[in-house]
């Protein structure tokens, strides 16, 4: 690399946008490196060599520019040792350990050493390639887009209004 500080591409959003808010904001890749060994070395995920696995191979990856081949079929052959045969229809290992790893990460950021590091890597549900933003003051403010699954979309409100029918009848709700 000569001498060049690598910046890590952040992954965008389903809505088109970083999740970073420019590129000063980009993580660089020694940044997400040694997040990572913090990440991996930690009480919990030192016991689970699979996620470690996992965590370096996706994280690897994005960091090389290679987010193309975080897909399901790629990551059971090259991470969990599935032969061309492998059926996600069958085989859901990819699925499952995505989901242990989406707790773990979550588990270690908000009551684990993750508390105080300086860059969270998060994997979004419905994704394997994993993003990376530094931390603040306000942690919550950066993580709460990361953990949220992505069928309840971010902060989905609805208002309740109670109101009298015209007729006297009893209230209704209109939402």
């Amino acid at each position: 690399m000569n001498g060049e500080k690598k910046q890590v591409p952040t992954p965008p959003l389903s809505s088109g946008k970083s999740l970073a808010n420019s590129a000063a904001d980009r993580v660089p890749a020694t940044a997400v490196r040694d997040q990572l060994a913090r990440v991996v070395n930690s009480p919990g995920f030192v016991s689970s060599v699979r996620l470690c696995r996992f965590l370096t191979h996706i994280v690897n990856r994005t960091i090389d520019g290679d987010i193309d081949s975080l897909k399901e079929f790629s990551i059971a052959m090259e991470v969990f040792d599935r032969t061309s045969e492998y059926d996600p229809n069958i085989d859901a290992i990819v699925r499952v350990e995505a989901r242990r790893l989406r707790a773990k990460l979550k588990a270690y950021y908000e009551e684990g050493q993750g508390t105080v590091d300086p860059v969270l890597i998060g994997l979004r549900p419905g994704s394997y390639v994993p993003v990376f933003r530094w931390l603040d003051a306000q942690p919550a403010k950066h993580r709460e887009g990361i953990w949220r699954s992505s069928a309840t979309g971010p902060y989905m409100r609805c208002r309740v209004a109670v109101r009298e029918h015209e007729s006297g009848a009893g209230a209704g709700l209109f939402l």
